[in-house]
This record gives C-alpha cells, sequence and structure tokens, in this order.
C-alpha cells in the first residue's frame, strides 16, 4: 500500500500532520508506509528512517508484551480495536517528560483497518498521548486516599488516652493506609540537639537509632531550618544523597527513599517533636499534599495539648474522689474498718494489689492495722495487728518516710 494511494492530496496531508495525534499507517506485513510529524517529534525518529520497515523490529517491546496480536486481528477480521492506557499503558513504547522526570508516554490507541477490493490492505492507528490526564488522575487519586487516611488520624486523635498511642497510630495510618514508604515521630532533645524516635511505620527501630538524627546550626542542617522558621522543611532526590548531607536527610538516603518532609509538631509555643514523612516518589511533598500534612501537624499538636488537658482534668477528679471518700470513712466507719476501708479507696484508685496503712504509737513503733494482702485472723475471730518495733526498720525508703 502507497501512502498516496491512502492519502493524495494537500488537505489529506495537512490533516495527518496537523493534529496533536500519532498517525501510523502500516501494511500488511506491518511494514510503516506512514510516520507523520507527530510520532517524529515524539520518537525522536523521522519518517524517512523508518517507512517501509517493519514496526515490530523497530519496537520489539510490542511483541514482547504481546500486543501486535491486536494489529494482527485487526488486519485478519477487519474490526477496529480500541486499547485503552488504563489496560494496555502504551502500545508503542515512547518515553516523554513530565513532572520533572521522565515516564513511558501513557497512550490511548485506536487501530482501523483500511480495505482494498477484496481484503483488508493495511491499518491505520491514531495515537493519543494520555500521560498528563493519567498523572492528574492519579494524583487526585492519590490525595483523596490522603484525605481519607487524614479523617482516620483525625478520628484517632479523639479516641487514643496516651500521647504513645497517638504517635503510633499515626505512623501506622501514614504507611499502612495513605501509602507512603515511611513515617516516623522523634522527640525533641534540645541539649544534645537530637530527635529520639518514639514511634514508626514502615521503618524498623533499629535502623533510626542506627543512623540517630542530630542537627547543628550551622546553616547546613534542614532540620536546623525548620526549628528556625518553624516551618516544614522538604529534601528531594537529588538533596538527599549528596556528600555534605545532614543525618535527618542521610537517614532517608539509606532507606531508599526519594523524597522526604519534616513537620513540627508544637505543645503550647515549643516544638516538642518531629513528624517524618518519607516517599518512594522523587517530586512529593508539594502544593495542596504539603498543606495537608502540615494539618495533620498542626491536629497532633492539638490533640497533644487536648490530651495533658484532659489528663490534668482526670487526675483533680481523682483527687476529689479520694479526698471525699477518705472523709466519709473517717466520720462514719467504725474503728475496726476504718483503717481497711482507707486502705481499699487508695489501693482501688492506684489500681495496685498490694499495700499498708501504717501509723505510730506512743512509743515511736509502727503499727499495720491494715494490708492488702490482708493479716491473718485471730482465734477469737478479730484481725491482728502487726506491730513492727522502731528497732527493727531496717534503712529503707519506707523506713525513711516513717521517720
Amino acid at each position: 500500500m502507497n501512502i498516496r494511494q491512502f492519502y493524495g492530496n494537500t488537505l489529506d496531508a495537512f490533516i495527518m500532520d496537523g493534529f496533536c495525534l500519532g498517525f501510523v499507517v502500516l501494511d500488511t506485513e506491518l511494514r510503516v508506509v506512514c510516520w507523520n510529524k507527530w510520532m517524529e517529534r515524539v520518537s525522536g525518529i523521522k519518517a524517512h528512517e523508518i517507512q517501509g520497515k517493519p514496526i515490530l523490529e523497530r519496537f520489539p517491546l510490542i511483541e514482547q508484551r504481546g500486543k501486535d496480536r491486536h494489529l494482527r486481528q485487526c488486519l485478519h477480521q477487519g474490526f477496529p480495536c480500541v486499547l485503552s492506557s488504563w489496560f494496555h499503558d502504551f502500545l508503542i513504547p515512547l518515553r516523554v517528560f513530565r513532572q520533572g522526570r521522565t515516564l513511558d508516554m501513557k497512550q490511548d490507541v485506536r487501530i482501523y483497518p483500511v480495505f482494498g477490493e477484496d481484503a483488508v490492505d493495511g491499518l491505520v492507528l491514531f495515537i493519543q498521548d494520555v500521560t498528563e490526564q493519567t498523572l492528574h488522575d492519579q494524583e487526585m487519586n492519590r490525595l483523596n486516599g490522603l484525605l481519607r487516611g487524614i479523617r482516620t488520624i483525625n478520628r484517632l486523635l479523639g479516641q487514643v488516652n496516651s500521647r504513645e498511642e497517638m504517635f503510633t497510630g499515626t505512623c501506622r495510618v501514614l504507611k499502612q493506609d495513605i501509602g507512603y514508604a515511611g513515617a516516623w515521630i522523634g522527640l525533641v532533645d534540645h541539649a544534645q540537639k537530637a530527635l529520639d524516635p518514639v514511634a514508626c511505620g514502615g521503618i524498623s527501630p533499629d535502623f533510626l537509632n542506627r543512623y540517630r538524627v542530630t542537627w547543628n546550626t550551622d546553616g547546613t542542617s534542614l532540620l536546623e531550618t525548620l526549628f528556625s522558621r518553624e516551618a516544614p522543611v522538604v529534601a528531594r532526590q537529588q538533596d538527599l544523597c549528596v556528600p555534605d548531607a545532614g543525618p535527618w536527610r542521610t537517614l532517608a538516603c539509606k532507606a531508599g527513599f526519594r523524597s522526604s518532609c519534616a513537620l513540627p509538631v508544637r505543645l503550647e509555643n515549643d516544638i516538642i517533636a518531629v513528624l517524618s514523612v518519607h516517599a518512594g516518589e522523587p517530586t512529593l511533598f508539594q502544593g495542596e499534599e504539603l498543606e495537608l500534612l502540615e494539618e495533620v501537624a498542626g491536629d497532633i499538636s492539638l490533640a497533644l495539648s487536648n490530651l495533658i488537658e484532659r489528663t490534668l482534668k482526670d487526675r483533680l477528679q481523682r483527687k476529689t474522689a479520694l479526698r471525699n471518700n477518705i472523709s466519709r470513712i473517717l466520720l462514719t466507719a467504725p474503728d475496726t474498718e476504718m483503717f481497711s476501708d482507707v486502705l481499699n479507696v487508695v489501693l482501688d484508685i492506684m489500681h495496685s494489689p498490694y499495700g499498708l496503712f501504717a501509723f505510730l504509737d506512743e512509743n515511736g513503733n509502727a503499727v499495720i492495722p491494715s494490708s492488702r494482702p490482708a493479716l491473718p485472723v485471730s482465734a477469737d475471730g478479730t484481725r491482728s495487728h502487726l506491730v513492727v518495733h522502731r528497732n527493727q526498720w531496717s534503712d529503707n525508703l519506707w523506713a525513711r518516710a516513717m521517720k
């Protein structure tokens, strides 16, 4: 099949080269008959360099991936064929530069048979570059996943009863639910200028301890920038594995991460911890994504403050309840039950199975009328008191407290 037989005038040639689509014509032997300007530009191959040559020889990956069967079926059966990028990625392997990196072009391909007098004489391929749209869809799906993960973290922050649960749960969601390569939280040791890891996901505690993160004040440390500006810092692949990288970037490089960010966690006006999030992709942690992660760090800060306030309130309530219960016992309980009742109230609040109630008699001896486990019952049915004479006291903490 000759190209002039298919497109024989100037208008046809204009249409063939004017659209932002790849236009390829193949004969029945899958040799290239037409290769338009768009294909020249994206492939770097001029039309005269490929015309007359089998496309499977020039692009063997087509056959290696089994995509040649679609071309052959169209030739033999005479039915059009559509190859979506969602299922096939691409037909002809072409490389494009998008978002700071080189990628395989995502292609939507339409294959049409060209009929002669008696049979199919060749194929026409229309190739559309949908890489940008695919990347946009992937980014939107990823951000939607991030939003779902943040909602999970917010629910978690409202339910936990300790800082350890809060930190561990946040790292777990960032790794398992949102899909980051790793996340960890380190408490700030300002005296040592170091981060002490307390929770992690996707990174082992041993690895974090092996590459202990510290920072200096000579202006070369990204963490120093975080503390001085009280703002997140981001490092991407070209910044991680460099000779003068500090410990935080070195840790990320050794772990194989390709982009990282560190976010301050505050309590009142002080940065008490740093949330580090790492990814396997080189271009993350910018724009809306970084803003959402800043919200996560801010939510943790708020939850810490609320947890401390709630803990103090609970302590005050327990202290008030203890004082009220003991006052009631002292006013109402008989002498034989008073000591054991007071001891039981105290041990129940402390969640302790062991304890004793002691006082000093007129001779300075320790009298223990009640203990848990209980003192033995005497033969007359009364519970005996344990008396420890002063000269028998050892120099332990209990004795020093009694003195």
